[in-house]
């Protein structure tokens, strides 16, 4: 990949950092299946823990601020490497479906400064021609584990269901030892700015909103982010109950299906669509994952046409161009903000990024759950194959308005009146 030695120490420090990051990611794949059956979780409760993950980003805004007034990033990734990732121990004592969701309320409401850390540490420390490469690398690491992971904890959860306790304890010291990793990383910054007087909870708000209003492209594309968010988020809370309930899956079938098939296509496509991304408009780039990953609800909305073993294999079907569309999604989800950040703070930009999923998130479940409850399963996947397929499309012109807004006319003309002089000389 031609690195030089500051991108091969990152790079090093970052696939340890995946290494023991994919233990939390395979649970974050399965926590719901973990809910509704080891907890004997309700479908209210199914949809609450839906909603966690992304309301808990809300608050990234105020810790993209803390990242963006501060000249190291070190001593944040201690704090979310405590209750962003070793909090999960506790999940061991806990009895009830609702200490299971303080739990995870808080581990989420800190994870969501690992992200921005994370993308300040590849703007400081990787060079843009490489940071779409690295980032598939690391991601097919991650996939690689989570399918490993996914596999043999339903195996032995299909066999001992108890074990779901001391799955808790070993995600959560790897998910602590991965996040210490990343303070070996260089994290000084070059641009720092000005530190706010004191703390204030408005002024992350306003930082947002002036941010979103002086940067058009980068609304643009957080306004299609958010129609993909919908499409997606709607299905969450629906998800669990209809593999559980009505197709009667499994542990062990419902992890194949959501911790190995569905990462199947990011596993594969991941190192080759980072050099891509590389080389592209995050635009154009998440219109294809947008309208590929629209194909998901689209089978799932099949199967229901089905029964039995055949509705079982049309729902890996769905999650094979799951993991297809999200390998174009998880790439852009996570780095784009570095793109439109260019020589600003990419960690603010990112924290945006993130804290916008926290308010989708606040609603769209609900409305899952609550159209699922009125209207049917099969309503939902409807709304999630348009509302995806409208944020394909928007970026496609959200794309083609970036490329005539800097397309050269003049220049372009010039060029070709002086190849038509190269063919046909004027005397």
């Amino acid at each position: 990949m031609n690195l030089n030695d500051q991108e091969k120490k990152t790079f090093i420090l970052l696939l340890i950092y995946t290494f023991f990051n994919g233990f939390v990611i395979s649970i974050s794949q399965t926590q719901d299946i973990i809910a509704k059956k080891a907890l004997s979780g309700l479908n209210w409760h199914i949809a609450l823990l839906t909603m966690i993950w992304p309301v808990a980003n809300f608050f990234s805004i105020w810790w993209g601020k803390a990242l963006e007034e501060s000249d190291s990033i070190t001593k944040y990734l201690i704090i979310a490497a405590i209750f962003g990732r070793l909090i999960l121990v506790l999940v061991y004592w806990s009895v009830s479906i609702y200490d299971y969701l303080v739990i995870l309320i808080l581990m989420y409401s800190f994870s969501s400064l690992i992200l921005p850390a994370q993308n300040s540490i590849i703007q400081i420390n990787i060079r843009n021609i490489n940071r779409g490469k690295i980032f598939g690398y690391i991601t097919s690491l991650a996939t690689l584990l989570t399918i490993i992971i996914s596999l043999f904890t339903g195996y032995i959860l299909e066999e001992q269901e108890t074990f779901f306790r001391h799955l808790f304890v070993i995600v959560g010291i790897a998910g602590f030892l991965g996040v210490l990793t990343l303070t070996f990383c260089n994290t000084k910054k070059h641009h720092i700015v000005k530190k706010s007087k004191g703390f204030s909870l408005l002024q992350p708000i306003i930082r947002t909103y002036n941010l979103l209003k002086n940067d058009q492209e980068y609304f643009k594309f957080q306004r299609n982010f958010m129609l993909y968010g919908f499409g997606f988020l709607i299905l969450l809370p629906i998800i669990p109950s209809y593999l559980v309930d009505n197709l009667n899956m499994g542990y062990q079938s419902s992890f194949i299906a959501k911790g190995v098939v569905s990462q199947i296509g990011i596993l594969l496509f991941s190192p080759l669509f980072g050099k891509i991304f590389d080389k592209s408009h995050p635009a154009k780039f998440t219109a294809i994952g947008f309208a590929i990953f629209a194909l998901f609800p689209v089978n799932l909305f099949i199967s229901t046409l089905f029964s039995g073993k055949y509705a079982i294999i049309v729902v890996y079907i769905a999650y094979l161009f799951f993991g297809i569309g999200m390998s174009f999604i998880y790439m852009a989800w996570n780095i784009s903000s570095i793109y439109f950040a260019g020589e600003r703070d990419a960690s603010m930009y990112q924290s945006v990024h993130v804290t916008l999923t926290g308010i989708r998130g606040i609603l769209t479940p609900v409305v899952g759950y609550y159209t699922m409850k009125y209207f049917g399963m099969r309503t939902v996947f409807l709304l999630s194959v348009l509302s995806l397929l409208s944020a394909s499309i928007l970026n496609v012109r959200h794309y083609h308005s970036f490329e005539n807004k800097y397309f050269d006319w003049k220049k372009t003309t010039e060029k070709f009146i002086w190849s038509l002089r190269q063919l046909y000389p004027f005397r």
